[in-house]
């Protein structure tokens, strides 16, 4: 079924209408008006998707980048550590203690949140906010 609402159609009861007539004039001027706002509510929408798209690719860099930077900190641990249990085992069988500590996992990067609305309307703000200092 179709939704009455987005019609186009003005005359779609198949009665006669007198095209002329005050009443369907102003319908023919509600009409354009509310198309014009469809229209632009449209554009705004295409906007605000395609600017999202761009954060969303920025930030899929970003988190990729921490992700290979937590890895290869992974990587070096898990090499110390293969070092150390191999000293600890040469100190074992020379009963004393090994020379140095146990290495412990240093702290890795927590995950970037992802863009939402809210976060794409502040930077919005800023950006206005930014532009406006640029003026003074």
């Amino acid at each position: 079924k179709r939704n009455p609402a987005k019609s186009s159609r003005l005359v779609g009861d198949g009665l006669p209408w007198l095209l002329t007539g005050d009443v369907f004039y102003e319908k023919v001027v509600m009409h354009e008006a509310h198309q014009a706002e469809e229209q632009e509510a449209k554009e705004t929408r295409q906007g605000e998707r395609e600017r999202k798209a761009e954060l969303m690719a920025k930030w899929k860099i970003e988190d990729e980048a921490r992700v290979k930077w937590n890895q290869d900190k992974c990587l070096l641990f898990n090499e110390k550590l293969a070092e150390w249990r191999v000293e600890q085992a040469v100190a074992k069988t020379e009963k004393r203690h090994p020379k140095w500590r146990k290495p412990v996992p240093g702290v890795i990067e927590k995950p970037i949140p992802r863009p939402t609305a809210s976060t794409i309307e502040e930077e919005d703000e800023e950006d206005g906010e930014d532009a406006g200092d640029d003026d003074e």
